[in-house]
Parts: structure tokens; sequence; C-alpha cells
């Protein structure tokens, strides 16, 4: 017996979301829709992350994917599929059967970058995807070794100044959120930095 609380939040989550994972899903009849929002969810549910294990992306997942399978009284696990900026997660979503039950913890990145930086795209976030909600957002902050000379933005902008190039920073990977802020960072203050991409949040510690 469902509470009212796991009733609410099945009935929006499947109205307003997670069935809407590809163009052609939005014909189906109302009668269809319906029906299966009577007894969702009836099987475990898929939260796929497009970025490696053990990284903010990740970790928020799955504290969010507890708080849902008490919400829901189903089994909602996160798995991990990584690659091309979070391009071969959203596309397995994007392909996956539009029932509800294979979600994207999608991130700014695959969902709002991409698109901008890859000229052929294997999915399109604005037809393929409809947002269930924001979960958190990320502040991206700049640390240095504290035996470097760097101790403040201002140090920062004026040694990058006087060395272009020399000094590097490092990202969660080409195209992700921490590459564009800090190359955003490094456009506003004028200053020409070094990029190194890691294959993740947790590897470009």
């Amino acid at each position: 017996m469902k509470t009212e609380r796991q009733t609410r939040a099945i009935s929006s989550i499947t109205r307003r979301t997670l069935l809407a994972r590809s163009a052609a899903l939005t014909v189906l009849p109302a009668c269809a829709l319906h029906a299966q929002t009577n007894d969702f969810p009836n099987k475990p549910i898929r939260l796929v992350v497009a970025y490696a294990a053990g990284g903010g992306t990740d970790a928020a997942a799955r504290v969010f994917a507890e708080a849902m399978t008490r919400e829901l009284g189903q089994t909602m696990y996160v798995e991990n599929r990584v690659g091309a900026s979070g391009n071969i997660g959203g596309n397995f979503v994007a392909k996956a059967r539009p029932d509800g039950y294979t979600l994207l913890f999608g991130a700014m990145a695959n969902l709002a970058i991409n698109p901008y930086l890859f000229r052929d795209m294997p999915y399109a976030p604005e037809k393929d995807f409809s947002s269930i909600g924001k979960v958190f957002d990320t502040p991206h902050v700049i640390v240095a070794s504290p035996l470097s000379e760097i101790k403040s933005f201002e140090s920062l902008i004026r040694l990058a100044k006087q060395s272009p190039k020399k000094y590097t920073y490092a990202s969660a990977g080409a195209g992700t959120s921490t590459h564009i802020v800090a190359e955003l960072f490094a456009h506003t203050v004028g200053v020409s930095l070094t990029h190194i991409p890691y294959k993740g949040t947790n590897s470009s510690r």
C-alpha cells in the first residue's frame, strides 16, 4: 500500500517526465500513459550517470537514488556510462525504451554545453529528454597548492599575465563545466592558461 507521499511522487515523475524519453513517445495516447502511471514503478529504476564513479555528479546521484528508493518503495540504482564528455551516457538513455525505467542524471555538459561543441551529437537534448527537475547546484572554485606563488585571484592574474600558458589547470574533461568555466574566467580577466583534461572530477584532484 503506497503512502500519499509516494503516490504524489510517482504521479509527478510519470506524468511530467520519466515517460518522455523520446520524441516518438510524445504521440502515445493518453490512455497508455495513464495505464502505466497506475502501477509505476513495479521494477527497479536505472539512473544513468554519464561521468566517472567517485566524482561529484556520481556522489550526488547515489544520494538521490537512495532517497528515491525510500520514496518510491522500489529500488533505484546508479549505473555509470562514461565517455565523450557525457555523450555516451546521454545517448544510452536517449535510445533506451521510453518507459520511465532508464533515467539520465544529467549535468550541464551533456545537456547544455555539448550540443555547441560537438559537430555530430548522437542525441538532441531538447527533443530526447524532458526535465524532471533540478537536483543540486555545483559551485566552481579555483584552488592551488599552498606552496605555490598563487595566493589569490589577483596573484593568479598577475602571474599568468607575466607568463602566458605557463600556468596549468585541471578539469574533469574537455567540454565539461569545469573546463568551460575556467576558460570563461581566463577570457574575462585576459590571461592564457594551459588546460589539462582528466577523465573525471575524482581523477583531476
